[in-house]
């Protein structure tokens, strides 16, 4: 089978200098959905979305259907997977992704593949914490041959966090990428500090999807109106792969 899965941070700013620098969310929504919608997406990872009504205009500009969603305790905004119709979860999950965190993560198993969609803290000090997260995924998904990990992972690929999935035979789209496509887009990076400290933010990738059981083909990175690039990638299965 291929499954095109996508990852899209909807951007609910955290700082004033982010908000005086950002459209409200619903006004920049239309122009996100297009983008989607041209990638033919089936299945979709969102975070930070600011309302249930974001999440609902999303979907229906996308022909996707909301499958699971969750509202971060720590930070007001959400994490959903959306699906396209024709692929419905058989069972969805809601998790907490550390055992003290106020962070949640979702999932939705479609057939043999699991989907899980991640926020992971973003705090300096959340570091070890997030590598336990990464250690916790990879043992929650173990019993899958197929799966998609994607969203948010607040850390750099060479981080432990995120070099942990390598180990455990998963592949990551950002290898598929330039540091120049899949990093904060030059627009918003003066949101993240004060002039001039926000010109030197360096083109980092925090997003990523993960996965195993695939291969990665025509890997994208889109700017829609948000300081993270939307990634998507068509997945196809290895074992379709290996009689073709």
């Amino acid at each position: 089978m291929s499954f095109r899965i996508g990852s899209v941070n909807l951007l609910s700013p955290h700082t004033d200098l982010l908000k005086n620098h950002t459209p409200p969310q619903a006004d920049r929504i239309p122009f996100i959905a297009s983008k989607i919608s041209a990638t033919e997406m089936d299945g979709l990872v969102v975070c930070e979305a600011e309302s249930e009504e974001n999440l609902a205009d999303l979907a229906l500009l996308t022909g996707m259907d909301i499958q699971v969603l969750k509202a971060q305790e720590d930070a007001e905004e959400l994490i959903a997977i959306l699906t396209k119709p024709a692929h419905q979860p058989s069972e969805t999950e809601i998790f907490q992704l550390g055992g003290d965190s106020r962070r949640f993560g979702v999932s939705a198993t479609l057939g043999q593949l699991i989907v899980v969609g991640v926020h992971y803290p973003w705090g300096p000090t959340d570091s070890s914490e997030r590598t336990e997260i990464s250690e916790r995924l990879i043992d929650r998904t173990d019993s899958f041959e197929e799966v998609v990990i994607a969203g948010d992972f607040n850390s750099l690929p060479q981080q432990k966090a995120r070099r942990i999935f390598a180990g455990a035979q998963f592949s990551a789209a950002t290898d598929f990428l330039t540091r120049r496509e899949s990093g904060f887009p030059s627009a918003y990076r003066r949101g993240q500090a004060p002039a001039p400290f926000g010109y030197m933010i360096p083109k980092i990738q925090l997003d990523d999807i993960y996965v195993r059981g695939f291969e990665h083909q025509e890997v994208t990175a889109h700017v829609v109106q948000s300081d993270h690039p939307m990634l998507s990638s068509n997945l196809v299965n290895t074992d379709q792969l290996l009689y073709t």
